[in-house]
């Protein structure tokens, strides 16, 4: 109203919202997978179904001929498919699902490019031309996802290097590794992806009892090399992972100490990212040899080899302490007894 100068922002929403869509962020070639969504009402009244005013909502889902096919309701399998929720209540929620299948032709850590569209109808009555089959619609909303395509693992025993990917490893960074060992170092390699199979850990059912076994990817490569790429990814939710969050550094100590050969590629490979995770495990002791004397307590001298085993069986004693036990051991088995 003029001269009272009094203002309010007033929030005009849709009555449907799309929200919570989920799905895998890495599939394998020639796999079926499921997109969840829902559609929620926020609105006081019910919305679609049989009223005197209906009013429509529509999803669109599309993806690449290329890349996979989708699942229309009629059971048909295409490009382009459209849900639709139907009635939705009053403040409540529609979960919806669409399955998706992956084409075996999709490129090795390729991205497949889903979009989606939502749609909704103004209110009103049903058109009163009978050329129109439905109101006019509004797009309210659009997302376009991005789901990596991933060869499955297969071991070969010729295979010199194991390379660990992830869901943020593009095709250009994929390919370029893979030709670096091929054909610069002439050796076969087999790929893992850890968003694929959720970790490092695969599933073997060859125990006598039939039972399901998980055993680290690692120990089947044990004396080759193993690139892990370092790139932070999201891993089921979790945002800013990196390898070094998924690997234990004990696994890798072992690893290294039966003869494998592991290099850290990318963000994950930075000094101040790495040192924490190494001296975890690998290296529980980091100290220079010359600062051991102003950490380690001043040491006994023996006059025998006997008196040496007694104290040290009796004695708390650190790493540092048997290095310098050993050495003077050592020195006593030089001399006359």
């Amino acid at each position: 109203m003029d001269y009272f100068g009094y203002q309010k922002t007033i929030d005009i929403q849709y009555p449907l919202e799309l929200l919570n869509i989920d799905y895998l962020d890495s599939v394998a070639q020639g796999s079926k997978n499921k997109i969840t969504m829902q559609i929620q009402n926020k609105s006081t009244k019910p919305f679609g179904g049989d009223r005197v005013s209906p009013r429509l909502a529509e999803v669109k889902i599309s993806i690449p001929s290329e890349t996979g096919s989708l699942l229309a309701p009629g059971g048909t399998w295409g490009t382009e498919v459209i849900q639709r929720p139907g009635l939705v209540k009053a403040l409540s929620t529609v979960d919806m699902i669409q399955p998706s299948m992956i084409s075996h032709r999709a490129k090795d850590h390729a991205y497949a490019e889903i979009h989606l569209e939502f749609y909704i109808s103004s209110p009103g009555p049903l058109p009163t031309n009978p050329k129109s089959t439905r109101p006019s619609q509004r797009m309210t909303q659009s997302f376009d996802l991005r789901i990596q395509v991933s060869a499955t693992h297969v071991y070969d025993e010729e295979a010199g290097v194991l390379v660990v990917t992830n869901a943020k490893t593009s095709k250009d960074q994929f390919e370029a590794i893979g030709n670096f060992i091929r054909k610069n170092l002439c050796l076969k390699m087999d790929v893992w992806n850890v968003s694929l199979y959720g970790g490092l850990a695969q599933q073997n059912t060859d125990n006598e009892e039939g039972e399901e076994v998980l055993d680290n990817i690692l120990t089947g490569y044990r004396g080759r090399t193993v690139i892990f790429l370092g790139n932070k990814f999201e891993h089921f939710g979790v945002k800013e992972q990196t390898i070094l969050n998924l690997c234990e550094s004990r696994i890798i100590a072992n690893e290294c100490f039966a003869g494998s050969s592991c290099l850290l590629l990318g963000v994950a490979a930075e000094r101040q990212n790495r040192d924490a995770w190494l001296r975890n495990a690998v290296f529980p002791i980091s100290y220079k040899v010359s600062e051991l004397e102003n950490r380690v307590p001043e040491s006994s001298t023996f006059d025998d080899k006997i008196t040496l085993t007694t104290s040290s069986t009796s004695y708390s004693h650190t790493n540092s302490q048997y290095f310098l036990w050993e050495l003077r051991a050592q020195e006593l088995s030089r001399e006359p007894a």
